[in-house]
């Protein structure tokens, strides 16, 4: 079933039925990963692991749709200036001071040893911590984006937004990011 794949060895295949969650093979351009009692068969994104990509606020700031518009980037994401209304954070839109941010910002996937500060919590948390918490699969884990300033980690797109860039009763400026 995997030969057309790539993969030739079996034995590794075989081992990773009884292998705990997480443990994977790969061939030249797959990958194969338990997750509980399934087998999950992925392309390789080799090329977008390291990829990384600036945004600057002036971008950001003129409702331009990242995806495209002036960046080029491998999800959709729109910021718009002014927020029409502001509403509570949510999954798929975060409400943010700007002037707490600076340039660049910067989209790319998580990393080990990234740390963030989940909204409406005081102290820090991993960002592995707290994608096992939400009980991700390895791919969705793999696939998680974060948006930056600084190195501090302002969204975990798609899923929760960081409490020091939240937006409160001395916001001057609001900038609203949606995921599309």
């Amino acid at each position: 079933m995997f030969k057309d794949y790539g993969f030739s060895e079996w034995n590794d295949v075989v081992n990773l039925l009884d292998a705990e969650t997480g443990k994977y093979v790969t061939s030249s351009n797959h990958k194969l990963t338990k997750h509980r009692e399934f087998l999950i068969l992925t392309d390789c994104h080799s090329e977008l692991d390291s990829e990384s990509i600036p945004i600057n606020k002036s971008v950001t700031l003129s409702a331009v749709e990242v995806q495209k518009g002036k960046v080029q980037t491998p999800i959709g994401i729109l910021f718009f200036d002014e927020a029409d209304a502001l509403k509570d954070n949510a999954q798929t839109t975060i409400y943010v001071d700007v002037e707490k941010m600076n340039d660049p910002l910067e989209l790319r996937l998580w990393q080990k040893g990234d740390v963030f500060q989940p909204i409406g919590m005081k102290g820090k948390k991993k960002v592995s911590k707290y994608l096992k918490d939400e009980k991700l699969t390895p791919i969705e884990k793999e696939n998680t984006w974060i948006l930056t300033s600084e190195n501090r980690i302002v969204w975990v797109v798609g899923r929760r937004a960081d409490e020091r860039f939240k937006v409160t009763d001395q916001t001057n400026k609001i900038l609203k990011i949606e995921l599309k």
